[in-house]
């Protein structure tokens, strides 16, 4: 995370997308995905955070975050089987402009 180059991706499928892996860094900036179905495995972090480190969840903002869609008719968050130390769960930065 935290590379000067900027990624803007767009993903739009007929059915259903699964998210099996963590998205982000390298720099990407903006993530839209337009689906039926939006599927998010367990433990998985998609991020748009602009950052001076490796983890996005703790380091320094660089920069403006991008701009994260998910944009589906059913979008669910998947529970992990057994038990793990990262369970689904939604972490947003709002700031004012």
């Amino acid at each position: 995370m935290g590379l000067e180059t900027e990624i803007h991706l767009l993903s739009n499928a007929a059915g259903t997308v699964t998210i099996t892996g963590n998205v982000g860094g390298g720099g990407l900036l903006d993530l839209t995905v337009n689906a039926k179905r939006i599927v998010v495995n367990p433990g998985i972090l998609i991020s748009t955070r602009m950052i001076g480190g490796t983890d996005p969840l703790t380091a320094d903002s660089t920069g403006n975050s991008g701009t994260l869609v998910l944009n589906a008719l059913k979008f669910q968050l998947e529970k992990a089987r057994r038990l793990s130390p990262m369970q689904p769960e939604l972490i947003l930065r709002v700031t004012s402009s």
